[in-house]
């Protein structure tokens, strides 16, 4: 537990649940506003990720609610109201402090099961990612679909979490509460992309301290927003209304299409609840078979 940051943050809840009890709002209302920010507070000083700029510095504002927002999703299996009403109780708070709201991506309503690309469309974007022009946006393309990550991991993803050791790539994901992390396997497509990216990287920000693998062109980490840019942008030259929780759900329905037991992909997808890792048995749509992409790359 980061004790520091645990008191720093009490003292500004305590500051906020002071002024809170004088607004004009219902017993109801100010005890669900407190009741999300104690629950967000504790998950930030007990988290093995460094929040320590959550209050000073906006992109560490940001990540952290991003990373919260998958916590509640995918660990705890939030519904996307409960979700979206903590984001806003999470800016309420920011507003207090005299902060901007993050603008993190409120959570869509879920219609049945999570929607996924048809097999069409996966061939029709992986043609497009594996021809970009710009060797970040192609590695960052081939790890949401190859992997299946979440958009807060890829933006918290160090240089020293890639391996690309011969035989045996990988990538290492340090999860946002501890004993979490996971390793996972990279195809040979998606570690060629890293390798080049990284080689680019490496000699267009030579003076640069920041561990980030994605960076923005000032040489900073880049953030979720950021990145979601990216994929949004993929997405219009694929003719595809695309975001990387699309992608991500595209990849966890194919690896239980293919046979891939339930578990392993929970592991996989760093899911706590094999529960979550069911609503993806349940695809309404035909995806990709397993013959398409390997044509798609020739």
């Amino acid at each position: 537990m980061n004790a520091e940051l645990l008191k720093s943050l009490y003292a500004q809840f305590v500051e906020y649940d002071a002024w809170l009890n004088k607004q004009a709002l219902s017993m109801h209302t100010k005890r669900a506003y407190k009741s999300r920010l104690n629950h967000f507070l504790v998950f930030l000083a007990t988290s093995n990720l460094d929040y320590s700029k959550v209050l000073t510095d906006a992109r560490a504002r940001s990540q952290a609610v991003t990373n919260y927002r998958e916590y509640l999703l995918e660990d705890l299996g939030s519904s996307p109201t409960s979700i979206n009403t903590t984001l806003s109780s999470i800016d309420h708070f920011y507003k207090f402090l005299g902060l901007e709201a993050t603008g993190v991506i409120r959570e869509e309503k879920r219609r049945g099961s999570p929607r996924a690309l048809t097999g069409e469309e996966q061939a029709r974007l992986l043609w497009t990612v594996e021809r970009l022009a710009a060797k970040k946006h192609r590695a960052l393309g081939l790890i949401l679909i190859h992997t299946g990550i979440q958009l807060g991991e890829c933006a918290a993803l160090n240089v020293e979490d890639i391996s690309l050791q011969s035989g045996q790539p990988s990538i290492t994901i340090n999860s946002n509460r501890k004993n979490r992390s996971r390793c996972i396997a990279l195809n040979e497509s998606t570690a060629t992309a890293l390798r080049e990216w990284l080689t680019e990287r490496a000699a267009t920000f030579r003076k640069n301290s920041d561990r980030a693998v994605f960076l923005n062109p000032r040489g900073k980490r880049i953030t979720t927003a950021g990145l979601d840019l990216i994929i949004r942008k993929i997405g219009q030259s694929a003719r595809l209304d695309l975001s990387a929780q699309v992608i991500r759900h595209t990849c966890l329905m194919t690896l239980l299409l293919k046979g891939n037991d339930v578990r392993r992909v929970a592991r996989i997808s760093g899911h706590k609840r094999l529960e979550t890792t069911r609503r993806y048995c349940l695809p309404t749509i035909t995806l990709l078979e397993e013959t398409v992409p390997a044509a798609a790359s020739e």
